[in-house]
């Protein structure tokens, strides 16, 4: 892959996340992105944003892994 062509797909994600905001998320699945991240960067002591969007060669963590934990706490129950 070129790196414009990674350079021109890194800001399509940029640009579907802004537009995502702009028209409003829908707040559980912002909820659910967040404590996704948190437990990223907590308990596994990495930062899975970039896995939402694309996969890095040098990541231990791909799209797949950051879905499988969003299925993950998608099934949960959280109390108020």
């Amino acid at each position: 892959m070129s790196s414009k062509l990674l350079w021109n797909l890194v800001g399509l994600c940029g640009i579907i996340a802004i537009a995502m905001l702009a028209l409003g998320a829908d707040p559980k699945r912002t909820e659910l992105i967040d404590r996704i991240t948190t437990v990223g960067t907590v308990w596994l002591g990495t930062t899975i944003g970039c896995c939402q969007c694309h996969d890095h060669p040098y990541d231990p963590l791909g799209q797949q892994d950051f879905y499988a934990m969003y299925a993950f706490f998608n099934n949960m129950d959280i109390a108020d």
